[in-house]
């Protein structure tokens, strides 16, 4: 295992762990995710803009964002 995969596997065995992690298991989900003003935005990328945001989901809260990136995933057969 190299590094990279030393450091994904990591990430999504405690995703919720911190931001690093949390972004790099929504990340290996498929989605794209950025964090602004304390809140978390989970999308699905590739999407035109306006789709994007229609189907964005927004939180401040670490655990919920892992959450809903995984029901994101499920939901748009991602994972």
């Amino acid at each position: 295992m190299n590094a990279a995969e030393r450091i994904q596997a990591d990430a999504l065995a405690n995703p919720a762990r911190n931001d690093t992690a949390l972004f790099t298991a929504v990340r290996a989900l498929g989605l794209t995710i950025r964090k602004r003003e304390g809140k978390y935005r989970i999308t699905v990328p590739g999407l035109p803009p306006a789709r994007a945001e229609a189907v964005a989901a927004y939180t401040n809260d670490r655990a919920d964002a892992w959450g809903t990136a995984q029901f994101m995933a499920a939901e748009f057969n991602l994972a």
